[in-house]
């Protein structure tokens, strides 16, 4: 019995690791070296949200998976009436990750209106 354990266990081991192993290689030659700069998403989020720190968490993931070539530059969660609970997940991630960052309406108006206007 703790033979067939073990044996499912490394066979187990060995997809995930296949896996891994299949995403490194196709990451490589996927990724674009000549995108230097990233992208920003805008997480539009209002009210009481019980996936949002399962999306946050998966974007996170993708950027440790794409690296710098497919990380994005920024992900703005965007407040439009967040409930207390919903912004302090939020409010966390933006404090533990550098491109994570959160915006109320205002506050994201005025940043984009400054980034077009030093664009210029």
């Amino acid at each position: 019995m703790c033979e067939a354990l073990l044996g499912l266990t490394v066979a187990c081991l060995a997809v995930f690791g296949l896996v891994e192993a299949f995403m490194a290689i196709s990451m490589a030659f996927l990724s674009r070296p000549d995108l230097k700069e990233g992208f920003m998403l805008i997480l539009p989020v209002c009210g009481h949200d019980e996936a949002i720190e399962m999306t946050l968490r998966g974007l996170v993931a993708d950027a440790k998976w794409l690296g710098d070539g497919g990380k994005p530059q920024r992900v703005i969660c965007l407040d439009l009436g967040l409930d207390a609970e919903t912004r302090k997940i939020c409010k966390i991630f933006s404090e533990e990750y550098d491109f994570i960052e959160l915006h109320s309406l205002q506050t994201f108006n005025e940043a984009m209106e400054q980034a077009a206007a030093t664009a210029r």
